[in-house]
């Protein structure tokens, strides 16, 4: 019994998480029986002094990161309750650490066909076929070139895919084929013939793995794994599982998070997790394959000074003059610290499997520790110009839902917000539509009476709702009507889909420049309109539309790029952004690399800097 001067005795007990499964089961431990104005926590492990990582929870230090815990530990658990500044007690309590049996955590559910590094294997239906034939290797999967002996064909989605047909033979109860991937091959991609029938196995993926995972790892956020406690670790393999993510300070001390679907594709949601920590990670099968280690980074709620890079339309296809691996590569080395990618869109060539693994491969290197905060662009949807078919980006994507839609959220990294949008529905962005209505209480949500809660508002979207580009200058009115909710809420719009970089001088809603002359918030000021470059696909058309044509009043509101020619050709220049944030400063530099005939080392080529 613990007694407060002039209070009623009151008693103190520790409640501490029973039988925990070692490195999965973090261990809480929690006060009852007393009020106080302060709790401070100790532990001990086997009776020596713990010093390490604790997670977020109720109190400081009241919970244990499970990667400590090992079979057959014994855990101890003492809390302190503090009133007026005075210790009033003590009490503790012990767990012991019970085993985990790390392959059942994974089902493995035996696949129809799979790859080994020098042959393939098949069970499936037409596994007694008499003239069953192998294709294999497509796109970006044959490290863009074809293997000797092999058809290179381009296919109407703009896939290259090199085709090898290899006769199978049948060994026991398999079907084996041999194979040499080409160097740097990460899947195959396997359809199978015979007797006039096909078989390629019903998987969305339709990838076999090489060399383990075929996709990814590569980080997203969604409602459940937020910055400033968590992450999404996303990866695909070709043998269906639930998929491991092994993850803590150090490469020792790791705790394990196990998915909750058996699939091909993997979304693992870690939470939970201090603020402002770096994590190393990795993801594993039950087969104990293992990807290479990686990090992770949890943000602070309060960060208000960070970077973060901006690119749009990588649309690699496989050939040599496309130059999104390029440049994923120069992003990760030259800014290794950013925080995140925000990706306005068509990040796939076209919606097709192989089409979408040349885009995560090729930034394998930056996305494994750089979280994706992407759009949906009209590449990445069934069809072109575009679809309401979201089925790829839900495949791919574990993002934060909106009810009704995982296309369209909002996203707080520290005191910056992001509206990620989807314009491949144009009907709701008008006033009455879905988005408008969701993105007007999203405004309206950014103020506290005349307190803005956040530093920055950032929306972002595929296809501009202003651009001087003759390819689509004359349709970007459709996207307009949403933007009228920009105008003293939002302070940057950033797009993509013209493939030449734009910043705009600052414009009201209704396309007129603001009579201060100003970007800001203020009744005469205007938002930073921004159009992202190509950050790859090797077309650029570089003409910018004239002013008698539709759409040409636009370029009136031009500030970048100043027009070369009475022609309106602007040089071509593949890149991306690099945005600067602080508390009072917004900045954005456009970082050029040449394009694919002429390319160049990083180079900047427009500023803008917004400031409070």
């Amino acid at each position: 019994p613990l007694g407060y001067p002039g209070d009623s005795e009151t008693n103190l007990a520790v409640e501490l998480t029973a039988n925990p499964a070692s490195q999965v089961t973090p261990l809480a431990c929690s006060p009852t029986g007393v009020e106080a104005d302060a709790f401070t926590f100790s532990w001990t492990v086997d009776g020596d002094a713990f010093a390490g990582l604790t997670l977020r929870g109720e109190h400081d230090g009241d919970t244990v990161f499970p990667g400590y815990t090992r079979e057959g530990q014994t855990w101890a658990c003492t809390i302190e309750a503090w009133r007026d500044g005075e210790s009033v007690g003590s009490a503790t309590a012990a767990t012991e650490v019970q085993p985990t049996a790390l392959p059942d955590l994974d089902p493995y559910v035996a696949p129809v066909a799979w790859a080994s590094d020098d042959a393939v294997y098949y069970t499936g239906t037409l596994a007694g076929a008499s003239a069953l034939k192998l294709t294999w290797g497509v796109d970006g999967w044959l490290d863009r070139r074809a293997p000797a002996g092999a058809n290179y064909v381009a296919y109407d989605t703009n896939e290259i895919r090199a085709e090898n047909y290899a006769t199978m033979q049948r060994e026991g109860e398999h079907w084996v084929a041999a194979i040499t991937p080409t160097d740097g091959s990460r899947a195959v991609h396997m359809v199978f013939e015979g007797d006039g029938q096909t078989d390629d196995n019903d998987g969305f993926e339709h990838t076999w793995d090489v060399v383990f995972p075929s996709v990814g790892p590569y980080l997203t956020w969604n409602e459940v794994a937020v910055p400033h406690d968590g992450i999404v670790v996303n990866w695909a393999t070709g043998q269906p599982g639930l998929g491991i993510v092994e993850y803590g300070p150090d490469t020792e001390n790791v705790a394990y998070a196990v998915g909750t679907e058996v699939g091909l594709v993997h979304h693992v949601a870690v939470t939970g997790l201090p603020a402002g920590q770096v994590f190393r990670y990795r993801v594993r099968d039950a087969a104990d394959r293992t990807s290479p280690w990686s990090t992770f980074r949890t943000a602070s709620p309060e960060d208000r000074e960070f970077t973060f890079l901006v690119a749009a339309d990588m649309q690699d296809t496989g050939r040599p003059d496309d130059r999104w691996p390029e440049l994923a590569e120069r992003m990760a080395v030259d800014w290794p610290d950013a925080r995140f990618l925000l990706v306005p869109g068509d990040l796939a060539a076209d919606d097709h499997p192989g089409l979408w693994w040349a885009f995560f491969n090729s930034g394998r290197a930056l996305f494994n520790h750089l979280p994706l905060v992407p759009t949906v662009g009209n590449h990445d949807t069934p069809g072109v110009p575009s679809s309401a078919d979201s089925t790829s980006w839900r495949h791919w994507f574990a993002l934060p839902a909106t009810p009704g839609s995982e296309t369209y959220w909002r996203l707080d990294y520290g005191k910056t917000r992001i509206f990620a949008i989807n314009s491949e529905i144009p009907s709701e962005l008008d006033t009455d539509g879905s988005q408008f209505g969701w993105l007007e209480e999203e405004t309206l949500d950014l103020w506290d009476g005349n307190e803005r809660e956040v530093d920055w508002a950032i929306a972002a979207f595929h296809v501009p709702a202003y651009t001087a580009g003759a390819r689509f200058a004359s349709t970007a009115a459709a996207q307009r009507p949403i933007t009228q909710l920009f105008d003293g809420a939002v302070d940057a719009v950033i797009t993509g889909h013209e493939h030449i970089y734009q910043r705009f001088h600052p414009i009201t809603y209704d396309g007129t420049l603001a009579p201060s002359g100003e970007y800001g918030l203020g009744p005469d000021d205007g938002p930073l309109y921004l159009v992202a470059p190509s950050a790859g696909f090797g077309y650029l058309d570089v003409r910018m539309v004239e002013s008698e044509e539709p759409g040409g009043e636009q370029r009136a509101l031009l500030a970048w790029p100043e027009l070369v020619d009475e022609q309106g050709i602007v040089d071509p220049i593949h890149g991306f952004l690099v945005a600067e944030v602080t508390a009072t400063s917004l900045s954005f530099d456009f970082v050029g690399m040449g394009d694919t005939s002429d390319p160049t080392e990083p180079t900047v080529w427009d500023s803008v800097v917004l400031g409070k």
